[in-house]
């Protein structure tokens, strides 16, 4: 006799009964994603999906591979759920720089901390792979679907950082990359000294060297602003 599949529902996206409701699905260590139709589930239903979902919707065979995608609805003659299953190629990251995949499998969530961004941290058994990586890609069933990204630890940087923020700036330089944005909130100043640049959403690739040269050279300006611009605040630990 074959064991229950363990269901546990990972991600959902939940509005109105009028419109189509997404829930994305852990069965065993596969990933099933369920669509439920307009009108197929009351709200009082849709509310009860997180604690009760097995019950609430029919049947489905969570233990074959054969599907990944279905699509749960009434059929507006007999009124009876009914389901339709498909095997989806789902959409990924395809550009994978990095060599290092980590199985959101190995991901234990803390807190969202966004729409799009969840504070985690990785499992006990497998955090000796991946001590000294970062920017590291998260796969589902070897579909890329987002990046692993370590919280720099320490202080915005100072105008007594600068020897320090000047290499880190250079080293960035040396690939033909401008920053874009070199406010001292970016250096972030380890216990050890070490500086990590951040935030690169204004970042210019093949930049001049005029560029290159007008962005090292406005540095100390940066370091000696204390206006607060560019200041991210203090992660919690809530």
């Amino acid at each position: 006799m074959d064991l229950p599949t363990p269901l546990k529902i990972i991600s959902m996206e939940v509005g109105s009964p009028k419109f189509e409701n997404f829930f994305r699905v852990l069965a065993g260590t596969h990933v099933k994603y369920i669509t439920i139709g307009p009108g197929a589930l009351d709200h009082e239903a849709l509310m009860d999906m997180p604690l009760n979902f097995a019950n609430i919707l029919p049947p489905l065979p969570y233990n074959q591979a054969t599907w990944n995608t279905a699509h749960v609805f009434r059929n507006k003659a007999t009124e009876k759920f009914e389901f339709e299953l498909l095997a989806r190629k789902m959409a990924g990251i395809s550009n994978v720089w990095h060599p290092t995949l980590v199985d959101f499998l190995h991901l234990q969530k803390i807190k969202s901390m966004g729409l799009f961004v969840q504070l985690c941290t990785l499992t006990p058994d497998s955090i000796h792979n991946h001590q000294n990586d970062t920017a590291e890609r998260i796969h589902e069933q070897g579909r890329v679907i987002g990046v692993l990204l370590e919280i720099a630890q320490g202080r915005a940087a100072g105008i007594d950082d600068l020897p320090q923020c000047l290499a880190a700036l250079k080293r960035l330089h040396s690939m033909r990359i401008l920053h874009g944005d070199c406010n001292r909130h970016n250096f972030i100043v380890g216990p050890g000294g070490e500086v990590t640049l951040i935030d690169f959403s204004d970042f210019k690739e093949n930049a001049t060297d005029e560029e290159l040269v007008a962005e090292e050279e406005s540095l100390a300006t940066k370091l000696e602003d204390n206006s607060g611009l560019g200041d991210y605040g203090v992660l919690d630990e809530d």
